[in-house]
């Protein structure tokens, strides 16, 4: 049952971590880094490893140290401080372009529509 219980949400995981290659490189490592926890974790249950069990508990420090960076950020711009550098991404849009991805629409194909969603909003005059 432990078994079955890693291997679901090391399934989940990966998923995610597919998902996550179009934002910001942290949020990829975090993924990456919890997919290797719950790889070696499951190995280790299954072949009763505590070598391999225990590198999935270093595993789990790395993934860690990754999601206290990604808070750490949320809550220096939560509180107007600078956020953390993290722009680089491992999926850009021109790579998806090139590839003929079609969630990646040109830029001239979304200016009317932000242009349109500026002018609808309108100016904060009322906030006085």
């Amino acid at each position: 049952m432990q078994k079955l219980f890693l291997l679901t949400w090391f399934i989940v995981i990966v998923m995610l971590t597919l998902v996550s290659l179009r934002l910001p490189l942290a949020f990829t490592v975090l993924f990456v880094f919890v997919d290797i926890a719950l790889a070696l974790v499951y190995f280790g249950t299954a072949n009763a490893s505590t070598t391999v069990t225990e590198a999935g508990g270093i595993a789990v420090f790395a993934f860690v140290l990754v999601g206290m960076y990604l808070y750490m950020d949320a809550m220096s711009a939560a509180t107007g401080g600078k956020t953390f550098p993290q722009e680089r991404r491992c999926c850009t849009e021109s790579a998806l372009r090139a590839y003929g991805h079609p969630s990646c629409p040109d830029r001239g194909q979304l200016r009317p529509l932000l242009l349109a969603a500026d002018t609808a909003s309108g100016p904060a005059e009322h906030l006085e």
